[in-house]
């Protein structure tokens, strides 16, 4: 809300009205299947509009590749990418040097906290601690003993029985279609 917020002025002080807002809530500048996103640089492209204002360029793409792209269909549509934390000018050439650096940094700084992230992961999967997500079939999140902002999975017997009796006919070599046929006759 609040980067919108300082849009929604950036937009003002350029004498500009906003047309759309598009938002990809809890998708990752990483992502290259933000929807909003695509849907907004497509708008551009077709209706070109004077300016796409975004919040930084970590919210444009936080892939120096990526974001060359999307700033190249930009340019070409003729539309100007503003940012709102900080002055740009992209049409000069210390504009534009900043911005290839700011690309290399989003980038950077995204690798460092994918890296952290899976450190962290594995980590907590090494102690024996649940990561989230739903549990497998067999097993059920519950509060850790040692640490009850943590959850350690459990089994829930009657489900692992049936984990248990797949992977055994399975194993004598009947295929997975035949299996659900056997459980689902037996409900």
């Amino acid at each position: 809300a609040s980067q919108l917020e300082h849009c929604q002025r950036k937009a003002d002080e350029l004498g500009a009205s906003v047309i759309g807002t598009y938002t990809d809530d809890g998708i990752s500048g990483r992502s290259d299947t933000r929807p909003a996103f695509q849907d907004a640089v497509m708008y551009a492209e077709l209706r070109q509009p004077d300016y796409f204002i975004t919040w930084s360029s970590s919210r444009f793409a936080r892939n120096k590749v990526d974001a060359g792209f999307y700033k190249r269909r930009l340019e070409g549509a003729g539309v100007r990418l503003v940012y709102c934390s900080m002055e740009v000018d992209t049409g000069t050439d210390s504009g534009w040097l900043l911005d290839s650096v700011m690309e290399i940094f989003d980038e950077l700084y995204s690798r460092q906290v994918s890296a952290d992230t899976r450190r962290s992961i594995l980590r907590n999967a090494q102690q024996g601690y649940f990561n989230g997500g739903r549990p497998p079939l067999g097993y059920k999140a519950m509060p850790a003993d040692d640490d009850p902002k943590r959850k350690r999975l459990v089994p829930v017997e009657d489900e692992a029985r049936v984990v248990r009796e797949v992977f055994r006919l399975r194993a004598e070599g009947i295929g997975i279609r035949n299996i659900a046929i056997h459980l689902n006759e037996r409900g």
